[in-house]
């Protein structure tokens, strides 16, 4: 298995299990709009933290799960971006998925399906972190397992397939996302074979009303 990978895998898992711990502790007692800095001002015994003065909902800089709707969400982007062998090349992918408005902790499910333009398809779901830096930007670790079919794609070694990732972008008013999302997928050296393959996308995530609104 190819170091590289397998160590960028590793800091995105803990990525996402480290968030949901820090998270989490602030997200006790709250409705699903949580907002960090509200739990460490009132850690500190109501003293100002650098987050900021834990003033009121939404005061803070970090937020927690700030979208109340269902999200869809369709990207479009490549595969198979490093480590090539002399018959591959770099294929284009398109994804949907879906987020619902469900909370386990401070962690969002969600599923999706994926499919190169060589045939392969990668069917999952997984828990993400959806972490709001002031009132735009969005930090989104994430992690997935699913099931891979090769088509005409690689060959990874295993039909199961673990996914991890980081998805970063800007949130515009009404709900609407978009954002730069990049992922790996190995089987996790679970079968004797394991070259895992790597995968970038541009995700444009739009709320479950607007889309029916706009078919209406």
């Amino acid at each position: 298995m190819r170091k590289t990978p397998h160590r960028l895998r590793q800091i995105l898992a803990c990525a996402v299990i480290g968030a949901g711990m820090l998270l989490g502790h602030a997200g006790e007692g709250h409705a699903q709009s949580t907002t960090l800095s509200q739990a460490l001002y009132s850690k500190n015994g109501g003293g100002s933290s650098w987050w900021g003065n834990g003033g009121g909902s939404g005061g803070g800089f970090v937020t927690v799960n700030p979208d109340k709707g269902d999200l869809l969400v369709l990207g479009a982007g490549a595969v198979t971006l490093f480590n090539f062998k002399d018959d591959e090349s770099t294929a284009g992918q398109f994804r949907f998925e879906y987020r619902p408005n469900e909370s386990l902790w401070i962690l969002r499910p969600f599923g999706g399906f994926e499919v190169s333009t060589e045939g392969s398809t990668y069917l999952y779901g997984g828990l993400l972190a959806d972490v709001m830096l002031g009132k735009r930007v969005y930090v989104m670790p994430n992690a997935a397992l699913g099931w891979y079919t090769q088509g005409g794609g690689r060959d990874l070694g295993y039909p199961l397939e673990f996914r991890s990732g980081l998805e970063v972008g800007w949130r515009f008013d009404g709900g609407w996302r978009a954002g730069v999302a990049m992922h790996h997928l190995s089987n996790a050296n679970i079968a004797d074979k394991n070259p895992g393959v790597e995968e970038v996308s541009l995700n444009v995530s739009m709320p479950l009303t607007s889309v029916l609104s706009l078919a209406h």
